[in-house]
């Protein structure tokens, strides 16, 4: 059962708690990002594409390691940590 460390940003507009979540019955990110729209309706369209990759300016760590944007089949399967990072706009 990874945690799930969300961007303070998503944080806010989905008036997610702070801390860690934790994640019951997740397999892979797909997983991890079908419960967190369960809960959270609308976070989906914020971490992936249309074509179902992490979006671009998204960076999801597993235990500190990032995947790669196409990689949303990856395994959670003994991960301690999921993060979810969100860049910085402005200018």
């Amino acid at each position: 059962m990874p945690n799930v460390k969300v961007a303070t940003r998503l944080r806010e507009i989905y008036e997610i708690p702070p801390g860690a979540l934790s994640i019951n019955d997740a397999d892979t990110v797909d997983s991890v990002v079908a419960a967190l729209e369960d809960k959270f309706p609308g976070i989906k369209g914020d971490l992936l594409v249309d074509d179902g990759a992490v979006r671009p300016d998204v960076v999801i760590y597993l235990d500190g390691q990032p995947i790669e944007p196409t990689n949303t089949s990856a395994s959670v399967t003994g991960v301690g940590t999921i993060r979810i990072i969100q860049a910085m706009a402005g200018g």
